[in-house]
Parts: C-alpha cells; structure tokens; sequence
C-alpha cells in the first residue's frame, strides 16, 4: 500500500494519491481536510517531475490499526529530501487508507 502511495505520487496522479488518505485524516498544522486537498493538488500537480522512492519499510500492526515507518526520498524540480516518515493506517472496508503521517524521528 505505501508503495502503490508513493507511486501514485510520483505519476502526479492526485486523485489516486489521495485516495489512500482515510476520511478521517488529520491535515498537519490544524489545516481543514479540504484545504490541506487543494495544498496537495497545486503541490503534486503542478509542472516537472516527481519521484517518490520508499525506502526500507517497517510495519507494526495491531488489529485494524498498522504503523509505518520508512525512509522517504523524494526528489523534484526544485527541492530534494531525504527524511524519516511514519504513516499511521486504518483498514477500511479492507482497505488500508493513511489517517496521519509525521515526518522525522
């Protein structure tokens, strides 16, 4: 799952990429669901290329709840990082959607 995330990413398929994210997804920097969406879609949409590589994933989970922790590397026109992300998962209807992510440690 946060693979097929990281690749809808990378193809700037903003509708794909958000879908992995849960209904009840709490937005970083008290942002409402809807305004962090459109943050997104002009981030993720906008021209040149992205690249989105996951790198040695490590889940925990505990009934319908997993946690993900990863080395993210991201790479695009302007900007280039390499930090620590964890996602925080809920199964919905068998699906795993994100309801939180933090970067860093």
């Amino acid at each position: 799952m946060v693979e097929a995330w990281a690749k809808a990413w990378s193809r700037k398929d903003v509708k794909g990429y958000l879908a992995f994210y849960d209904k009840e997804f709490r937005a970083p920097d008290g942002l409402s669901r809807k305004a962090w969406e459109n943050e997104r879609e002009q981030r993720v949409g906008k021209p040149g290329r992205i690249a989105v590589e996951i790198e040695k994933p490590h889940a925990k989970v505990d009934g319908d709840v997993a946690t993900v922790r990863f080395r993210q590397n991201y790479e695009s026109a302007g900007f280039t990082s390499s930090t620590t992300k964890t996602l925080e998962l809920v199964k919905r209807n068998g699906s795993w959607r994100i309801r939180q992510e933090r970067v860093g440690g």
